[in-house]
């Protein structure tokens, strides 16, 4: 029976993923730099789905596919390891409910729903940011994964660490820096606004992309045959 490869290497994978976030970035920047010298009218839609802050445009659709990437790539790993196979499978769950929240925006959903509203500077009624509990889960999954991150290699353990990081500052400094605008008198078609939304998806994708290419230089070295079970030959240390 034939067998298909399929064969990235470490740098080609990482390249692609830096370049792709890259290449969006810089799309959604053009359009806020044209929304500020042009009324785009019914042209606005089309730029709408290069806009990181529209929930459907090609950057959300990328992060949740990355997101989704992350998921299985841990799962990978997770069916290879020997050791630490909890930790990496609960990392898997963790990128899987990621994607589906950057998809489906449940937090901006269902914690607006739940907490009482202030009001802003403009007369919007502005929902309690999730922050605090977003930083408490990330501070709590942190501290779990502590014997994980000592037992693992430490190129793969700061690498973690470092994209974990690039992520909450994106996903929870950021954000809560964007509720502190508008309460403040920013609104969201100011330009410094728009700059903040850039560092904000910025970093979130920057982050995922740290952690991808982690889990993917991690699975280096092993053969993976796409047949209708799935072969995955362990490797010692893991």
């Amino acid at each position: 029976m034939p067998t298909t490869r399929l064969r990235v290497t470490q740098r080609r994978f990482r390249v692609v993923s830096v370049s792709v976030v890259t290449i969006l970035l810089l799309l959604s920047a053009g359009v806020y730099a044209l929304r500020l010298f042009k009324d785009l009218g019914r042209q606005d839609r089309i730029a709408q789905f290069f806009d990181v802050g529209v929930e459907a445009s090609l950057p959300t659709a990328f992060s949740s596919f990355n997101l989704l990437l992350g998921a299985a790539l841990a799962f990978l790993v997770h069916r290879a390891a020997v050791r630490y196979r909890r930790y990496w499978g609960i990392l898997s769950l963790l990128l899987l409910y990621l994607a589906i929240d950057e998809s489906c925006q449940l937090h901006e959903r269902v914690f607006p729903a739940m907490c009482p509203t202030v009001p802003g500077m403009d007369g919007e009624q502005l929902p309690i940011p999730w922050i605090p509990f977003a930083l408490s889960a990330a501070l709590l999954i942190g501290g779990a994964f502590i014997p994980f991150l000592l037992g693992i290699s430490r190129r793969t353990a700061v690498f973690l660490v470092v994209g974990g990081v690039v992520y909450v500052a994106g996903a929870v400094v950021f954000e809560w820096v964007g509720y502190w605008m508008l309460a403040h008198g920013t609104e969201r078609r100011d330009l410094i606004y728009a700059v903040r939304r850039l560092a904000e998806e910025g970093l979130e994708m920057y982050g995922v992309v740290i952690v991808n290419v982690t889990l993917f230089r991690e699975l280096a070295g092993r053969t993976f045959v796409l047949e209708p079970g799935l072969a995955c030959p362990k490797r010692p240390g893991d």
